[in-house]
């Protein structure tokens, strides 16, 4: 665990963002197996988690598994996939007594039902609370995929609003025919009348 501060900057910042990399060259280093990289780097979390509590930062984002990562070593994808439940179940519990609100976003769907069952059950858990720390996990996330993604709503956005003005200008076309039939319904009576004058007559005889 990470000793607190005793000493808090008179300026701290109110939105951290950390990319969690080198994990497996850190092992290498230590002549570990990858995967024991990774768990560290779970470790250094928990304590960053915590820093950052003490330091009374809103919002922590920990870009934790980039869409690029899906190349690696299928062993190696599959630890890490493991790594998320395990962590997700260790750290729930502390980060409730926390009031730490857990939020994942990237493209979680590519990465199972059960994680994704995981996460949003952690994300419902730590949901129920006015939070300390907002902390912000991206996983399956990148440049080009966010790009993509980008794309797919601004295009999503534009159907929508489109499809909102064909139905506003049909909207307004039936009330102009229903106001158009209604003024026809008053004038007809006039137009008749104008059209074919009644006749009667004066005293003098004439018919007008």
């Amino acid at each position: 665990m990470a000793n607190k501060l005793k000493n808090k900057p008179s300026q701290t910042a109110k939105n951290v963002a950390v990319i969690m990399d080198g994990n497996g060259r850190w092992a290498v280093a230590n002549s570990l197996n990858i995967s024991k990289g990774h768990s560290k780097g779970v470790e250094i979390v928990r304590e960053i988690v915590e820093e950052s509590i003490n330091q009374e930062i809103s919002s922590l984002t920990l870009y934790a598994f980039s869409s690029e990562n899906w190349s690696r070593p299928k062993s190696e994808v599959e630890a890490i996939k493991k790594l998320i439940v395990s962590a997700i179940n260790e750290q729930v519990p502390d980060l409730v007594k926390q009031k730490v609100r857990l939020k994942f976003f990237g493209c979680i769907d590519d990465f199972g039902s059960k994680i994704i069952s995981k996460i949003h059950k952690a994300e419902k858990q730590t949901g129920s609370y006015k939070q300390v720390l907002d902390l912000n996990v991206a996983i399956g996330y990148g440049g080009r995929q966010d790009i993509v993604n980008i794309t797919k709503e601004i295009s999503e956005d534009e159907e929508k609003k489109a499809e909102k003005k064909t139905r506003e200008k049909e909207v307004e076309t039936r009330r102009g025919k229903k106001k158009g039939m209604q003024a026809r319904a008053h004038l007809d009576p006039l137009l008749t009348f104008f059209a074919r004058p009644p006749l009667r007559r004066v005293c003098a005889g004439n018919i007008i």
